[in-house]
């Protein structure tokens, strides 16, 4: 039994069509990234051509996410994982979206994930709130997925990608980048990253 499920579009401006190369592979990759299929035997990723992702197949109630991050020791860092969680959760359709920290803190991937399935899910999706992949997505996340998700047998589970070059990225590095220059400059307010703090501001030597 296999389902496709999508939760927001990507929508991809004309000039970040062409910071990524057009009709290049990397642009079709976008437009297909927002969707996912699970087969509920395997939990594994079912190819396209099996399995069309359109969004005539849809069934994001059936689908649960869990947005994951490294865990601080810093409360207010931690807080801002649920905050952005609440944000996605806002817009999308899917059974339910929790946080988890893979360490340190509460709620971790084992306590979010029984959250879900308590919520009805039956497939999770785990995605890492991190830039780029290494040992944490590439072992730690999926090894604690996998022991989160031996308590139920009847969930299949998915560990997606981090962020790494998508091209959108481009747009939030030039974003923060031109707000930082602002707000040295005395142009804008501090962001909510260095809210309280003095650190984003212009040095010398």
């Amino acid at each position: 039994m296999r389902f496709a499920a999508a939760g927001r579009e990507s929508q991809v401006s004309s000039s970040e069509s062409r910071k990524s190369g057009g009709e290049g592979a990397f642009a079709q990759d976008l437009r297909v990234s927002p969707f996912v299929t699970c087969d509920y035997l395997t939990g594994r990723r079912v190819a396209q051509e099996d399995a069309p992702m359109t969004s005539e197949s849809v069934d994001p109630t059936d689908i649960a996410v869990i947005i994951v991050d490294h865990g601080s020791r810093r409360a207010e860092s931690n807080a801002m994982l649920e905050a952005f969680v609440d944000r996605f959760r806002q817009g999308s359709a899917y059974r339910a979206v929790e946080p988890a920290h893979m360490e340190v803190a509460e709620p971790s991937i084992a306590t979010a994930f029984d959250r879900c399935v308590a919520g009805g899910a039956r497939c999770v999706v785990v995605i890492p709130y991190f830039l780029l992949p290494g040992k944490h997505w590439g072992q730690d996340i999926p090894r604690l997925t996998a022991a989160a998700a031996a308590a139920h047998r009847d969930v299949s589970y998915l560990v997606g990608a981090p962020i790494g070059l998508h091209p959108m990225m481009m747009d939030v590095i030039q974003a923060r980048l031109d707000h930082c220059l602002a707000h040295a400059a005395g142009e804008a307010p501090q962001c909510e990253a260095c809210e309280g703090t003095d650190r984003c501001r212009m040095r010398q030597g």
